[in-house]
């Protein structure tokens, strides 16, 4: 999908990147009480989410800042029900 350039690469990245890194912070701070962000990035829908629903053509920014700010956005959403929210998967 990237070489075809039906998608932008900063939207899956931010978005990865993102629940990566804030996972990562709140592992570090109590790793009994959070998962891994390896656990994060590995199950669930994150992946799925992040090349196939945040890049959606109708619905993606067309700008490369709002593509940047549109995946982190959607990365701290994910994060925020993931890790706080009462549902298993927060992607859907």
């Amino acid at each position: 999908m990237f070489i075809k350039r039906y998608i932008n690469f900063a939207i899956p990245i931010s978005f990865v990147t993102t629940v990566f890194v804030f996972t990562g912070i709140f592992y570090l701070i109590d790793p009994s009480n959070y998962a891994s962000p390896l656990f994060h990035m590995t199950t669930g829908g994150l992946i799925i989410g992040a090349f196939f629903m945040a890049t959606d053509l109708v619905t993606s920014p067309i700008t490369p800042l709002g593509s940047w700010i549109f995946g982190l956005c959607a990365g701290l959403i994910l994060f925020i029900i993931g890790l706080f929210g009462g549902v298993p998967e927060g992607v859907m």
